[in-house]
């Protein structure tokens, strides 16, 4: 698992909201905070990007939310990654910072981390190919 703080906020929020950075990836969750609460969850497959602009259309106007939090999940078969369940992104921003966190769900018990390892080390490579800024200091 990788807890990172992202170092850019506003270069991250384009690329979360404006862009097709996240696109192909699946959503789980999504929460934000501000003059009223905007949820979205969801049981069957949903792309992120079926669902950035409803977010982006709630966030946008002067006030900075209080909270956001969105799970993102990435398609477990293009991953190719062994005995991985599902694979996680979780993005947090409040307080004025973003935190980004890893995890992965397992089909079959197992002690054995290479999986994890596998996807840590993608999620950096995406995190790097992206330009997004990110440092392990949370």
């Amino acid at each position: 698992m990788l807890a990172l703080s992202i170092s850019e906020i506003k270069a991250f929020m384009a690329k979360l909201l404006k862009d097709n950075c996240f696109d192909d990836f699946q959503l789980k969750s999504a929460v934000v905070d501000s003059f009223a609460r905007f949820e979205v969850s969801a049981d069957d497959v949903v792309l992120w990007a079926a669902v950035r602009n409803y977010v982006f259309d709630f966030i946008k106007g002067g006030v900075a939310p209080k909270l956001i939090r969105v799970i993102l999940c990435a398609d477990v078969e293009k991953a190719g990654i062994e005995n991985a369940g599902a694979l996680f992104i979780n993005i947090q921003f409040e307080g004025g910072k973003i935190n980004l966190t890893t995890g992965m769900s397992q089909k079959n018990f197992s002690l054995d981390k290479t999986g994890d390892h596998a996807w840590d080390d993608a999620v950096l490579r995406f995190l790097d190919d992206n330009n997004i800024k990110y440092s392990n200091e949370i």
